[in-house]
């Protein structure tokens, strides 16, 4: 009976010496050269060779000798074992699962570990009955190691969560955005305008000749589609220069739609893999992209942005030192000057040591949705939100439920300004093909505060014409400014958040002319 199992390979004098480790006991007791459970010495052979492969990230090689010597000995249980962590790797769980259900059947107690993993593979299955019978057969075998017995307390917390959240689900229909959004091509990571009337998305489809020489079979471009009639209009590719031949994705619109933050990578001004880049639309062009540089930028990853509605905080994902994990959520401040403050981490309530991503700062400016991959789940990566708190920290993460999280990885989700709405990315549910864009309404449970906002056209009062001029919010109760902007140049359009329950005062100035101010 074995708890650890692992075996070091080294070649000298042609003598191939195998060490395995046995269950740890107190006294963490080291047996060395066991037999294997095969006498078939071209099937240890073949399984020798493969583990070299599999080392060296050579997964198909190993996969093939593996194959080789269970043909030879079908009860090698070594090799059962090395196929399923194979298949693991490459994310085909069920077959994982079958791998280790065959070692199992052959000897139940050769090595009880394998109980644990067959449950982790049926808890990404979604099969979390069948996990939990697994892992009830596994802690009636004795003399379990202490360290381990936090790993089998971790997977029944996830199990127990799946069951009951299932048993408990949210009331939800998703709808998808249909043809003039969705193809059968992968649609993901959107964003939305506050007034609901663009609808901004990465698509991914097959890359032109020039692409191909350069960067593979496919692209990705930053798509938009406008609201006319209550109906999304056939989404298009914003063009030049946002798009280009390489890849543009990974986006988030400011609230007004005039500011897009996007994630660029493998780029000649690059700092690192990816960057955040940014561009600022007047009338209807978008300015040259342009890196957004040090400090937020670093030699490291750093992608999928997202803007608070006041324009002035900047969350994003990071792999940089000093997170808690290794894919951080971080927020960097717009200083007087212009520039972007010192990211900080958002800390060990959002974050941990795994991978967090797609955060979504809803409008209201204290609610934070993300995905993560290390906390008690459904499996995969779930969507969790987490409130702000008032001394700016943030509260502990709460998983958003089932079936908006599922046994399959998410993509995150964004809400609307009025909080009624989500859009979620989804290949699960029947679509058009690959990942799809859908909406939901938004249960009452995981709702962001509402807010509204006011939409408006500064214009000369004699002539009509549209001005660009300088505006100022403030919370008359708190006697605090809370935005600063300007409208379009060209249109003389702006859009400023109001969060909802308090009297605000709006002023607009213009060298030239009187100025305006009014109370909402």
């Amino acid at each position: 009976m074995r708890w650890n199992l692992r075996v070091n390979l080294s070649i000298y004098k042609k003598i191939i010496f195998f060490v395995i480790w046995l269950w740890q006991l107190t006294g963490c007791t080291v047996a060395q050269n066991p037999a294997f459970s095969t006498k078939s010495k071209r099937a240890i052979n073949l399984y020798v060779e493969a583990t070299k492969y599999y080392d060296g990230r050579m997964a198909d090689e190993a996969a093939k000798l593996t194959r080789e010597a269970l043909l030879t000995d079908p009860k090698f249980i070594e090799a059962h074992m090395l196929l399923s962590d194979i298949y693991a790797d490459k994310y085909m769980f069920d077959s994982s699962a079958i791998e280790i259900r065959r070692a199992i059947n052959i000897d139940p107690s050769f090595f009880p570990k394998n109980y644990y993993l067959l449950a982790k593979m049926e808890y990404r299955l979604g099969k979390y009955d069948e996990a939990k019978a697994e892992i009830d057969t596994l802690v009636k075998f004795p003399s379990i190691p202490a360290s381990f017995k936090s790993k089998i307390a971790d997977i029944t917390d996830n199990i127990n969560f799946a069951r009951a959240a299932i048993a408990h689900p949210l009331q939800m229909h998703p709808v998808n955005l249909g043809d003039s959004i969705n193809s059968s091509n992968d649609e993901y990571f959107p964003s939305i305008t506050a007034d609901g009337e663009r609808f901004y998305f990465t698509y991914k489809h097959a890359a032109d000749e020039n692409t191909l020489d350069k960067k593979g079979a496919f692209e990705e471009d930053i798509y938009v589609s406008e609201k006319s009639n209550g109906n999304w209009g056939k989404a298009h590719g914003v063009g030049a220069p946002i798009n280009t031949h390489d890849n543009e994705g990974a986006l988030c619109v400011s609230v007004d739609g005039r500011t897009l933050f996007f994630t660029g990578c493998n780029r000649e001004d690059g700092l690192g893999s990816c960057d955040i880049y940014w561009a600022k639309k007047t009338g209807d062009v978008w300015s040259i992209p342009q890196n957004l540089g040090a400090p937020v930028n670093t030699s490291k990853f750093e992608s999928q942005p997202s803007l608070s509605s006041d324009g002035r905080t900047l969350y994003f994902v990071s792999n940089r030192p000093g997170g808690v994990g290794s894919y951080d959520i971080w927020r960097s401040t717009l200083q007087p000057d212009g520039s972007w403050s010192d990211p900080q981490n958002l800390g060990p309530k959002v974050n941990t040591i795994g991978r967090e991503e797609a955060p979504f700062i809803h409008p209201d400016d204290q609610t934070l949705y993300f995905t993560s991959d290390s906390r008690v789940g459904m499996g995969g990566k779930d969507i969790y939100f987490s409130k702000k708190n008032n001394d700016n920290s943030w509260g502990e993460a709460k998983n958003v439920g089932y079936p908006l999280n599922t046994f399959s990885d998410e993509w995150g989700l964004i809400v609307s300004a009025d909080a009624t709405t989500a859009y979620i990315t989804s290949g699960r549910i029947s679509g058009k093909g690959g990942l799809d864009l859908y909406s939901v309404e938004m249960p009452a449970s995981i709702r962001p505060q509402k807010v509204a906002y006011i939409k408006g056209k500064v214009t000369d009062s004699l002539t009509g014409k549209p001005l660009g001029a300088h505006f100022e919010l403030f919370d008359l109760q708190a006697n605090k400014k809370i935005v600063e902007s300007n409208s379009d140049e060209l249109t003389g359009s702006f859009l400023v958040i109001l969060p909802a329950g308090k009297l605000y005062g709006l002023n607009v100035s213009r060298d030239g002319y009187l100025f305006h101010s009014e109370n909402f």
